[in-house]
């Protein structure tokens, strides 16, 4: 398995039994029979997608001898022995990095454990957890008993979002999710998985936007970036890191409106602290080439100094851009340290009274 991890990096998609995890996997893939999804797949052992030109698959035993399969064997076998499979796709998105989908868990303690050997080769996890009944107990025992190094790295994709048809449910369910998750993964990411789909095969860019697909897409390409960086510096950790370049050569800040590219910022860590990457967020975000003192001090107090090969960096940077995407959209922007306010009626409209804005 090392050796299969070393062409790319490695992440899972785990999660209980009809989360909706291979039905994710083959919307990454672009490819609808990619897996067998259903009852069907669930005795499947962990499954190693890697690129290529789909020949046989083949099994990794226990005992550490390859033999070539097919998905169909291994499902009729069930063999205890098989400790994964490989199988090659010809899918774009595999010439990146290749994505493992695991069987669902039912103990939490027992699948946790049995799962155990393959987080050394992972550099991240996609957590599927269906959205009406999300983030069991179940699923918070098993997501804990993971290396932490690894849980930060990671996000949580809600599926089945299409099935709850209140905005307002929709909303409850996300808040609560973040609020309980926050340690534990990156980001939550909301999926229509059904209407990424047709978005995609109709090229809906309205649709891929509303279904979720758009920020998992995102989320994937920063974390992808982060893993290369990473499997750089593992390979030579004396080497320099990634020039910093200047603005707008990379899609980076070069004007109000221009997406955040967070994977060139990620890629561009090992030169800077992490304020010098929320200042560059903050023009992108806000035009501004800087935050009043108050704000500063919270966002500081994420963007605390660390170590730039410590493992919480991107869980650091995905914080950075939701309190300055706050920052952009909400009243932050108009508020100033000491007396004198611009427009101070704006501010109580936008706020709610002027308790609160002296507040």
């Amino acid at each position: 398995m090392e050796g299969w991890r070393a062409g790319r990096p490695a992440a899972a998609l785990m999660g209980e039994f009809s989360a909706g995890k291979s039905s994710l996997l083959n919307l990454v893939l672009g490819d609808e029979g990619a897996l067998p999804a259903g009852a069907v797949a669930t005795n499947l052992p962990p499954v190693w997608m890697t690129c290529g030109p789909r020949p046989a698959a083949r099994v990794l035993r226990r005992d550490g001898r390859l033999a070539p399969s097919s998905l169909d064997e291994v499902l009729e076998a069930a063999d205890p022995e098989v400790l994964a499979v490989r199988l090659e796709h010809p899918a774009p998105a595999l010439e990146r990095i290749d994505l493992i989908d695991t069987p669902g868990i039912s103990d939490p303690r027992r699948d946790a454990a049995a799962l155990r050997f393959l987080t050394p080769y992972l550099d991240f996890v996609l957590w599927c957890t269906a959205a009406e009944q999300a983030w069991r107990r179940s699923e918070a025992r098993f997501w804990q008993a993971m290396p932490a190094a690894l849980r930060v790295r990671s996000h949580l994709v809600v599926t089945r979002m299409d099935l709850m048809a209140s905005p307002r449910d929709r909303a409850k369910v996300l808040a609560r999710l973040r609020a309980e998750t926050a340690r534990d993964f990156a980001a939550v990411l909301p999926l229509a998985t059904p209407d990424a789909a047709r978005a995609r095969e109709g090229g809906d860019a309205a649709l891929w936007a509303s279904s979720g697909g758009e920020a998992l897409e995102d989320a994937l390409e920063a974390a992808v970036a982060a893993a290369e960086d990473a499997a750089r510096r593992r390979a030579d950790p004396t080497g320099p890191g990634p020039e910093a370049g200047t603005a707008g050569e990379d899609g980076e800040a070069g004007g109000e409106g221009r997406p955040l590219d967070v994977a060139a910022l990620l890629s561009r860590r090992k030169n800077e602290q992490p304020w010098d990457h929320l200042e560059r967020m903050n023009v992108q975000l806000t035009g501004q080439e800087g935050v009043s003192t108050s704000r500063r001090a919270v966002l500081a107090a994420i963007a605390r100094p660390v170590p730039r090969d410590a493992a919480d960096w991107p869980r650091a940077m995905v914080q950075l851009e939701r309190e300055l995407t706050d920052h952009a959209r909400d009243a932050w922007h108009v508020l100033q340290d000491g007396p004198g306010p611009a427009d101070p009626e704006r501010q109580n409209r936008r706020l709610g009274g002027r308790d609160h804005v002296e507040h």
